[in-house]
């Protein structure tokens, strides 16, 4: 959508919107995305995204679940 309109701009952001936003709208309180490291890659993810407690990428062992 951004390259095949003109009146559209691209914006590379992790966080557009004001924290003041998130938290009257109940986001901070409520949101809870649990998520694991990799031991060996250090990769991280999302603990929903894993099977067996094993790193996607390389295959090793993660750390335990904890809140993002």
């Amino acid at each position: 959508m951004v390259y095949e309109r003109d009146d559209i701009e691209g914006l590379d952001s992790s966080i557009v919107t004001h924290r003041l936003t998130l938290k009257h709208s109940g986001h901070e309180e409520t949101f809870s995305d649990p998520m694991v490291d990799c031991r060996a890659c250090k990769h991280r993810m999302r603990a929903d995204h894993i099977i067996d407690n094993k790193c996607d990428k390389c295959g090793s062992k993660t750390s335990l679940i904890r809140p993002f």
